[in-house]
């Protein structure tokens, strides 16, 4: 008969499922929006997930479910009739010293989690695959922040730099197949990555101090970004068909395929009496 009470105001990560309900990933659980009714349904650690602190959420349109990573390695997959099965095989792997999830690439039948250890696989049977702790010249089990995939490569942003990899790789562990971009090419260096997108086949690179664009080879810094003077420090980028979106601890920002700057929303602190970050 025991109940959670924990806050679900802090949100990491959203995603939308293939019915139209927004899923949000909190400090505190999760919890499905229904865009049609406005109905909310929480989910916690009781007859629900493994954790309360969850770190990553994203959409499974191979088969039709929900997966949540959480800090400690922990996954949740929430089947289309709200069925949890639990993956444990990362939370209590003891070779590991970091266990966050960041981020979920689905292809095909498997499943790529990326988080603070490198990047793992798993099958359509949830059963693991390749371990990947060093991606090209990076230091081992270097955090994955983001993956996403671009042509036949899948690509890792990480807070040295971005990697990428033929998806038709004998096999992903091998670090010689993975190509790194860091400051040597251009860079803004010391400032840590906080995501990456896809936006017009290109690819968006955002770093705390700024955004860049890598296109055809050549990495270019967006213009405007200098002429914003209430810019703080970039936390999180995503992309839709039109615009890239990016947000500070304070807004939610636009930019087109021209270039064009738009901020959309900003978050009031005068309500809460702390500043609320936004997360993408």
């Amino acid at each position: 008969n025991w109940k959670t009470y924990s806050s679900l105001n802090s949100i990491r990560s959203a995603t939308m499922d293939g019915s139209g309900n927004i899923w949000a990933a909190t400090s505190g659980g999760i919890f499905r929006y229904d865009t049609t009714t406005k109905e909310t349904i929480e989910f916690r650690n009781i007859n629900a997930l493994l954790s309360l602190d969850i770190t990553a959420i994203a959409y499974n349109p191979n088969n039709k479910s929900i997966y949540v990573g959480s800090f400690d390695g922990g996954i949740d997959i929430i089947d289309e009739h709200l069925n949890f099965t639990h993956i444990t095989d990362i939370r209590y792997q003891t070779t590991l010293t970091r266990r966050r999830i960041n981020d979920f690439l689905f292809i095909g039948t498997k499943v790529y989690v990326a988080g603070d250890f490198g990047l793992i696989d798993f099958d359509d049977k949830n059963t693991p695959g390749d371990d990947v702790q060093q991606l090209g010249t990076f230091e081992r089990n270097t955090p994955i922040i983001k993956l996403i995939i671009r042509q036949d490569s899948i690509w890792a942003a990480t807070p040295l730099g971005i990697a990428r990899a033929p998806l038709n790789s004998p096999s992903l562990k091998d670090p010689k197949v993975w190509t790194t971009i860091n400051a040597d090419n251009g860079l803004f260096p010391n400032s840590n990555i906080v995501g990456m997108a896809l936006f017009n086949n290109d690819i968006y690179i955002a770093q705390s101090s700024g955004m860049q664009k890598y296109s055809s080879g050549i990495l270019t810094v967006i213009p405007g970004l200098s002429n914003l003077s209430d810019l703080g420090a970039i936390t999180s980028i995503s992309a839709s068909d039109k615009f890239i979106y990016f947000v500070d601890s304070y807004a939610i920002f636009s930019v087109d395929e021209d270039g064009a700057i738009v901020k959309l929303q900003q978050s009031d602190d005068s309500i809460t009496g702390h500043s609320t970050a936004l997360g993408l």
